[in-house]
């Protein structure tokens, strides 16, 4: 769909004030969770003006709207767009008018329904490239469509959840740091890890598992890194669950029990003895940023029993540290991420979001003095013992990125967004391009006589 932002730049490329309205595809993976989901259904019943469907395993989440499409029996057909109210793990709920109706056998499907939420969004969830556009085109389809392609790189896996055409590769007047990644977790960037025990290379593991499901303590222990892609993630009752790295080829897993990260106010801090991963950087300068702008971390959590996928931690966090270095009293800005395991039952995938203006700042902290980005993680159990860390799972920490929200350029934005999926599959899934794998991006906006 054309953003706000685009139906500006349009105009002003139609009346000449610019040269352009689309010069590159943007390509992301932060779309939570692969917006558009289609699911079987098997039942119904509606009690006063509550009808419950049944549709087991479901993704679906309280106030989504659904489409319901009844293939048979036709009558009583409950088809048509709701709100759903109430979930559950095999059911959800939402107001009806149909009447009070016994339990009824059905076969049909529920389709999330995507509506106009991006219209106003200046960026992408989690952006994770932009390639130039090589052609541009039309299809006289029903309606005729404007086509812009562009090649998708061949050395790193792609998983595409959603899309966008922007004016520029960046904005030309941008005031302090561009929006860009800043980590894709791979080795090259330097990743250690640093425990009691001393520092070293975070360790790349393969096989994660012992020919099951699980992910074994024993061979990975506390810190490791693995392919984003990994069989144990590609299995489907995890894949259901959005266990994966989308951002590169890499993600580095940090145990639950790693680091004890307590709670303070609306901030963490990390205790002494807690092990973390740190990468060196020269370039974390946000001084001349608008406090508004964000930081945005994308990461998934896994149980290691593959038997307690439905389990999910009491708590996850995740800090994150901005350092000159690792000297007691150096100053630090700090990202505290807490998500509550009531969030992570149906999806794993988590992109954590923070302005400028809303992490921690020690008094002698300054952007220019950064020369250290240092990451820990923290599970807790919710059950019995209820709060005490855990190892039973992990977090697996895809990238770290920098959203330049504030720019005033009104010749410069993300000129139109979509949400995209691959329906080839029985669960609309990503649209995923493997290393080595030659492919191309086809972003089409629809031309309507209204």
């Amino acid at each position: 769909m054309i953003t706000g932002v685009g139906k500006d730049i349009i105009s002003r490329y139609l009346l000449g004030h610019t040269s352009s309205y689309a010069t590159h595809i943007g390509i992301g993976c932060g779309a939570a969770p692969y917006l558009g989901f289609r699911w079987f259904f098997t039942s119904f019943n509606v009690v006063g003006t509550l009808a419950t469907v049944t549709a087991t395993g479901h993704p679906f989440k309280s106030d989504q709207t659904v489409k319901l499409v009844q293939y048979s029996p036709t009558t009583p057909s409950i088809a048509g767009e709701y709100t759903i109210t109430v979930t559950g793990p095999n059911t959800f709920t939402f107001f009806s008018s149909l009447g009070a109706t016994a339990e009824t056998a059905v076969s049909g499907t529920a389709t999330q329904v995507v509506g106009d939420i991006y219209s106003d969004s200046p960026a992408m969830a989690f952006e994770t490239r932009r390639l130039p556009i090589l052609s541009k085109g039309y299809v006289n389809d029903n309606p005729t469509q404007l086509v812009f392609t562009a090649e998708l790189p061949t050395d790193v896996r792609q998983v595409i959840t959603e899309a966008s055409l922007w004016t520029a590769l960046d904005d030309p007047n941008v005031m302090g740091s561009p929006s860009r990644m800043l980590f894709t977790m791979d080795p090259v960037e330097g990743w250690s890890a640093h425990s009691p025990n001393g520092l070293f290379e975070v360790p790349k593991i393969s096989a994660i598992s012992i020919g099951t499901l699980d992910i074994d303590n024993a061979t990975t222990g506390e810190i490791f890194a693995t392919d984003s892609d990994n069989v144990v993630f590609e299995s489907l009752p995890r894949a259901r669950l959005y266990e994966g790295g989308r951002v590169g080829n890499t993600v580095i897993g940090l145990r639950g029990d790693s680091a004890t990260i307590l709670p303070a106010g609306s901030q963490g801090v990390v205790s002494a003895g807690s092990s973390h991963i740190h990468v060196p950087t020269q370039s974390m300068d946000f001084s001349s940023n608008s406090t508004t702008d964000e930081l945005r971390v994308a990461f998934f959590v896994s149980t290691a029993s593959a038997s307690a996928l439905a389990t999910a931690p009491g708590k996850a966090r995740v800090m994150v540290e901005f350092l000159y270095s690792e000297t007691a009293g150096a100053g630090a800005a700090k990202m505290f991420i807490e998500v509550d395991g009531s969030d992570l039952v149906n999806d794993k995938y988590v992109i954590a979001t923070s302005p400028l203006h809303a992490l921690s700042y020690t008094p002698n902290f300054s952007w220019s003095d950064v020369r250290l980005v240092r990451v820990s993680v923290h599970c807790t159990d919710a059950v019995s013992p209820a709060g005490l860390l855990s190892k039973d799972f992990y977090v697996f920490l895809d990238g770290i990125r920098f959203e330049n929200l504030s720019s005033n350029n009104p010749l410069y934005g993300m000129t139109a967004y979509s949400i995209v999926r691959d329906n080839s599959v029985s669960v609309p899934a990503a649209i995923v391009s493997s290393v080595g794998e030659p492919g191309y991006v086809e972003f089409r906006l629809n031309l309507e006589v209204l």
